[in-house]
């Protein structure tokens, strides 16, 4: 069994070569033919090395929620949306309307839209979609001073004022290795202007240390930050609040379509219910009304309290459940994870450098 592994594992190393040369290719090839457009607003890309979660989501929540004094929009590629089949770029939101369902513009984009209130476009190219914001602004007379680019660390389209890259403080670089034999997209984190490591809290200080004073040694060390996944709210069907204690030692079946589904387990468990069983589905997984029987099945027949999700799974769930009879009464249950760096020390000095980032 070692030697099927050991084998298997020399193979995928074997194609990370490829990879690699492939990878080195692309870039050169954007960064000299890439149009690198400049734009009349700021452009702000968060990205990370790997594939998979590393926060982006809600670290992306924490920037518009923090850049009140800035009109800020939202570009993404829509991932797994049925957009993402065009070559078009679409305008998901325009700060006060909605004009798709989440399945069109995929789940993250869906949920920028109804939660933040801005301006949310998607397409797989970032240029596209901010020429698009760029129309708006001047057909609308609507003024855009921020946009954020959400996974666009290897973008070169679009001339960028500042790049914010996300680490996972429990494994930064992955197992060290690109695709396929391991999860990173590439390993320079050399363009970036800040980086965070996120989760910061799963790890002692020690160790905290050691990646930014050793791991990112050439890194400038005032540019390194860390951060951590703070629990929010949980409300059921996202209509009313519920106070964490009310809900303690109460069973649940906990249901998510998400990159970091773990973390959200551990988050669920600090919450302080008794979980009865989990169901993880794949990454931006479109949920189907036999999934959703499924789950409230699981729940009457061993009398559980409810399910608790995400709200990146909610914009997905609710739009089936709300075909199906007596949904009002369906016992979902919400919980928000918010973005938090570990001090307001390092909240103030990262808002204070991003902001004179943006003035240059």
């Amino acid at each position: 069994m070692r030697k099927k592994k050991f084998f298997f594992n020399i193979i995928l190393c074997f194609f990370e070569i490829f990879y690699k040369i492939g990878f080195l290719v692309v870039i050169f090839f954007k960064k000299k033919f890439g149009s690198s457009k400049i734009f009349p607003f700021r452009v702000i890309s968060v990205g990370n090395l790997s594939v998979g979660g590393t926060g982006k989501s809600v670290f992306v929540f924490y920037l518009i929620n923090n850049l009140k004094r800035f009109n800020c929009a939202v570009v993404l590629r829509g991932y797994k949306g049925q957009n993402e089949k065009n070559l078009s770029s679409f305008l998901v939101c325009d700060g006060k309307n909605i004009f798709c369902e989440a399945f069109f513009c995929g789940d993250e984009a869906y949920m920028f839209a109804y939660m933040l209130n801005v301006p949310v476009v998607v397409g797989s190219s970032r240029l596209k979609s901010c020429n698009l914001l760029e129309k708006f602004i001047f057909n609308d007379d609507k003024k855009i001073d921020v946009v954020v680019l959400d996974d666009a660390y290897q973008n070169f389209h679009v001339k960028k004022d500042c790049q914010i890259l996300l680490l996972d403080a429990k494994f930064p670089f992955s197992n060290g290795h690109c695709l396929p034999a391991g999860r990173l997209r590439e390993k320079n984190y050399s363009r970036a202007d800040f980086i965070i490591l996120t989760r910061a809290d799963r790890v002692n200080l020690e160790v905290l240390n050691k990646i930014k004073t050793e791991m990112l040694c050439d890194f400038d060390q005032q540019s390194i930050f860390f951060a951590k996944h703070k629990i929010g709210n949980v409300s059921r069907l996202n209509l009313h609040n519920i106070d964490h204690e009310k809900i303690k030692g109460k069973k649940f079946f906990v249901v998510a379509a998400i990159a970091s589904f773990e973390y959200f387990v551990e988050s669920v468990k600090k919450l302080g219910v008794s979980l009865f069983d989990v169901k993880e589905y794949r990454d931006h997984y479109n949920y189907k009304i036999k999934d959703i029987i499924f789950c409230l099945e699981v729940v009457k027949n061993n009398q559980l309290d409810g399910i608790i999700t995400t709200q990146k799974d909610w914009v997905k769930i609710f739009p089936v459940i709300r075909k199906m009879s007596g949904w009002e009464n369906f016992p979902f249950y919400i919980l928000d994870v918010s973005f938090e760096f570990l001090s307001k020390k390092e909240h103030d000095f990262f808002l204070k450098k991003l902001e004179e980032k943006l003035k240059q």
